[in-house]
């Protein structure tokens, strides 16, 4: 916490998904995309959903996605982990590389906005283990694992250079 606030404030708010990740979107033969889902959290009231945030949570709930594909996909979730993991970096810094050069110029300069992205990371993971623990106790591990390396990394970078 004290590494995001030391960041500094920045950003823009605007209305957010609030919930999005791979499953709320398909990708077409021609490479274009198509969103299927405009709902957001139906958990949330809808005067929450209605009130601007920063586009970053949007970044965030992604990005976990990511990781759980990559942590979901291995046979007994042990195996290939260290390959999974390599698999999920990759595929975060390259849709935030993208993402960021998209909205060069809309975002606050990187070292504030990635202290936003973490902090976004951090909440949509703590929102993943508390889904997990009430649904799917046998998946709780994998947001657990995301939120311990949120923990031990430090945050990431975030801007157009990506």
């Amino acid at each position: 916490m004290r590494d995001c606030r030391a960041r500094g404030p920045g950003g823009m708010r605007i209305r957010c998904h609030g919930d999005f990740h791979l499953g709320q979107v398909l990708v077409t033969r021609d490479e274009g995309v198509i969103f299927l889902d405009f709902e957001g959290e139906p958990a949330v009231p809808l005067a929450l959903r209605r009130l601007r945030t920063t586009p970053l949570q949007d970044v965030a709930g992604m990005l976990r996605s990511f990781h759980y594909l990559s942590v979901s996909a291995l046979p007994d979730r042990t195996t290939g982990r260290e390959r999974a993991e390599g698999w999920y970096r990759e595929q975060f810094g390259r849709y935030l590389g993208a993402y960021g050069r998209e909205v060069e110029g809309l975002l606050p300069e990187p070292a504030p906005a990635g202290g936003i992205l973490g902090l976004c990371l951090l909440r949509k993971a703590l929102y993943e283990l508390a889904y997990e623990i009430d649904n799917r106790p046998g998946w709780v591990e994998i947001p657990l694992s995301g939120i311990l390396a949120l923990l031990d990394a430090p945050l990431p970078e975030f801007g157009g250079g990506v």
